[in-house]
Formats: C-alpha cells, structure tokens, sequence
C-alpha cells in the first residue's frame, strides 16, 4: 500500500533561476534515497506537487516543504492510500518566469503543451484529479493575466 499526497504553494519571491534549477538537482537525489516518487510543478511562481511512497516518509517530506522558507502559503489539497505507485516515473517540470509580465513563444508552448497534459494523461485516483486540475487552473489563471510577445 501506497500513500499519495498533493499540495499546492507560492514560492518566496526572492526564488530565482539558481534556486529551481538547485531544486531540480536535489529533488531527485532526495527522493531517491526516500524511495518517494512524484511529480514537482513550477510555474509562475506557483508550485503544485504530488508526492507517493511510504506514508510516514511522504507526510514527513511534506513537513519539511512545508517550514521550507522558499514555500510560503502551503496548502494540502488531498492525500489517500493506493494499491500502486502512479507517478514513478514523473519529475519536476518549471517554467522560469519571464521578465515584465510578457511571455515568448517558449513560456507559451510550455502553458499549452501542459494544458494538452493536463486533459490527456490517467488519472486513476482522487489525488491525481486534484492535481492535474490545480495545474490548469493556475495557467488558465496566468492566461488571462499575462500579455503575449511574439
């Protein structure tokens, strides 16, 4: 028995570039060594993530996300116990915010590419239906927020 468990952040700010990029190296080394697999979403600064392993080694990870100060504003969306893992083979996917409030063309195939996602891949527990739809809702929220560059 597995255990899955979603949430959704802000990043602090002051997170730049470096920082994701540090992230991205050491999540996988860390989660390796945890034996936790999941999926890590960064867009806008706006995190979503979803998390299955163990029970007590995810909800310990997500303790510690949580008194991270990169993260400000964690909120736990779902969490349940499933027969297998789903997101074993998932990473951490970001998109580094673009300057000004106007997106190019690669941010823009990035949104759509994983809007397209979003509606295609199983979602074959509640966790991962709550995931999946916080994704589109933050970029169909940033959609409407931001103006385009070509």
């Amino acid at each position: 028995m597995y255990y899955e468990l979603v949430y959704n952040a802000q990043a602090d700010p002051n997170v730049d570039e470096k920082d994701i990029l540090d992230v991205q190296r050491n999540y996988k080394k860390f989660n390796t060594t945890k034996d936790i697999t999941g999926c890590l979403i960064f867009y806008n600064h706006q995190i979503e993530g979803i998390l299955d392993g163990e029970e007590e080694k995810v909800r310990k990870l997500f303790d510690e996300i949580n008194d991270d100060p990169k993260h400000t504003k964690v909120k736990l969306l779902a969490c349940e116990h499933t027969a297998q893992r789903y997101f074993q083979r998932w990473d951490m996917v970001f998109q580094i915010d673009s300057q000004g409030g106007k997106i190019g063309l690669t941010e823009r195939l990035f949104r759509d590419n994983l809007i397209i996602l979003t509606r295609l891949v199983e979602k074959p527990t509640y966790t991962a239906q709550v995931f999946w739809r916080e994704i589109r809702k933050i970029i169909e929220k940033n959609r409407v927020q931001r103006r385009y560059v070509k």
